[in-house]
């Protein structure tokens, strides 16, 4: 008796710790949203000119953090910016800006990739794409 009542606990001890199960698809109890409000897609900026990246990052679950990144399409997706924030909420915003100081024109990609967990196994992506001019 004494084993099988073990037994039982040590199975609802394991069944008790099962993590939630997570998605990214954009629907259930995990997903995270992305809203990009600027730059607008396509948007053209002069050299010299800033580059003001935001929006806010919500999710029915704790964000664990999020990164900013510029990436030079034009130039062997070499990165131009990058900011990694450690952050836990479950609404996020965020604000970054960077100016313009490529010598050719360019086309750029804005990325904006949202942590749901540590490990980096639940996130999603949004990306954006706008024009640099050269100097």
């Amino acid at each position: 008796m004494k084993q099988f009542i073990l037994f039982a606990a040590t199975g609802l001890l394991l069944f008790a710790c099962n993590k939630e199960e997570q998605n990214t698809s954009g629907q259930g109890p995990s997903a995270i949203v992305i809203t990009l409000d600027t730059p607008n897609e396509n948007a053209a900026f002069d050299f010299g000119e800033q580059v003001s990246i935001s929006g806010s990052i919500s999710s029915v679950n704790t964000i664990h953090g999020y990164t900013v990144k510029l990436i030079n399409l034009s130039n062997q997706d070499s990165v131009l910016f990058l900011s990694e924030v450690h952050t836990h909420n479950k609404t996020v915003p965020f604000a970054e800006v960077w100016e313009n100081n490529l010598s050719d024109t360019s086309s750029v990609a804005v990325e904006i990739i949202a942590l749901g967990n540590h490990e980096g196994t639940v996130s999603e992506t949004i990306t954006r794409s706008i024009v640099c001019n050269g100097q």
